[in-house]
């Protein structure tokens, strides 16, 4: 699972003089909205350099049209860099955070290709229903920037835009569902756990770095607990 993220540049009518507080609003209104699961919406920061902004909206047209759009690009990046640095320069920007629900077939598998080295192959895709999520999210937030000027840039179907990437070590009680147990050891295993975001059964509406950070403090307890029992303590 990763995240579906958006970037939406408003442009307030009178800017004031900024803080250098550039990430510091955050809200989690559209979290659940009638029955619906969809995101948080939180202050961006300061976008990356006009350079990256055109390097990445060259890599976008590559991917979406083909090389031929990328060779054409070329000469008009000298031109768009200044006008996307200029356009930007009073904008405020945000971006959505939405949940990428669980599906069995979003997984990454071993791989062999023919000559006995082995690898990994990740297999994604974005089903209907999260699309629709999607676009019903991007409505509410713009309904809610109303009367200001907006402008979205999309990633979230982006997959080469990959947000907190988590999954593929779910834990949980049953060994056939999921990988490790409630205290991330790995099942069948007496020496093994695992504490990163791959645990994360679903990835969440919001940043997952915290959540990360206080599970492994809660196995790091446990494994202390442990410890202190001595070598036959249970799991």
């Amino acid at each position: 699972m990763r995240h579906f993220v958006d970037l939406y540049a408003v442009f307030p009518k009178e800017r004031h003089p900024s803080t250098g507080n550039a990430k510091e609003l955050g809200c989690s209104d559209f979290y659940l909205v009638h029955g619906e699961k969809f995101g948080t919406l939180q202050s961006f920061g300061r976008l990356p350099p006009a350079e990256m902004l055109v390097d990445g909206m060259q890599q976008d047209a590559t991917h979406r049209v083909g090389k031929w759009a990328s060779v054409l690009f070329a000469p008009a990046k000298p031109f768009l860099e200044p006008l996307i640095g200029r356009m930007f320069r009073n904008a405020l920007v945000f971006a959505t955070v939405m949940e990428d629900l669980p599906y069995p077939d979003n997984r990454v598998t071993l791989s062999d290709n023919g000559k006995g080295l082995g690898g990994t192959t990740v297999r994604y895709r974005i089903r209907e229903h999260d699309a629709r999520r999607i676009a019903e999210f991007r409505q509410r937030v713009r309904a809610v920037f109303k009367p200001y000027r907006t402008m979205l840039l999309k990633q979230a179907e982006n997959n080469e835009r990959l947000a907190h990437a988590c999954g593929t070590c779910r834990f949980g009680t049953d060994p056939v569902a999921s990988v490790v147990d409630a205290h991330n050891k790995a099942h069948g295993l007496k020496n093994l756990y695992i504490v990163d975001g791959s645990f994360f059964p679903s990835s969440g509406g919001t940043n997952p770095a915290l959540t990360i950070a206080a599970n492994a403090l809660r196995v790091a307890d446990h494994l202390t607990a442990r410890s202190a029992l001595g070598p036959r303590a249970g799991p």
